[in-house]
């Protein structure tokens, strides 16, 4: 438990330091969470990408951390195993954030997003 507590401060510390996005998060065939800890079959066609924007300034290792935080939460929530979790990581420049973030992702696809930011452009 302290282990996944200690991501989740990370996960906070790093959306702190600048905005970031995560989305992209699917899974093919619709197969939902309690479904997908059903058998092993299910376990291994799970095949989630996620994908990360925020703004320059965190380091490889960081950015590592955060990765490996995503995916630990993805395996433990959902039941995915490691190998089919893929996760990227891109920085935009606060300048291209609302045309390449910010209108494409959020606002155009506010009906998708679980979690919303709390500032406007």
């Amino acid at each position: 438990m302290e282990d996944r507590l200690s991501r989740r401060k990370f996960l906070r510390r790093v959306t702190i330091m600048g905005s970031a996005v995560i989305y992209n998060f699917s899974i093919p065939g619709g197969v939902g969470p309690s479904n997908a800890l059903e058998s092993q079959e299910l376990k291994e066609e799970i095949m989630p990408h996620i994908s990360v924007k925020m703004y320059p300034g965190r380091t490889e290792k960081e950015k590592a951390e955060l990765a490996e935080a995503i995916v630990q939460d993805v395996m433990d929530i959902i039941g995915a195993a490691r190998g089919s979790i893929s996760v990227a990581i891109e920085d935009i420049a606060p300048r291209e954030w609302r045309e390449k973030v910010y209108e494409p992702e959020i606002m155009e696809k506010s009906d998708k997003l679980y979690v919303k930011p709390g500032y406007s452009m």
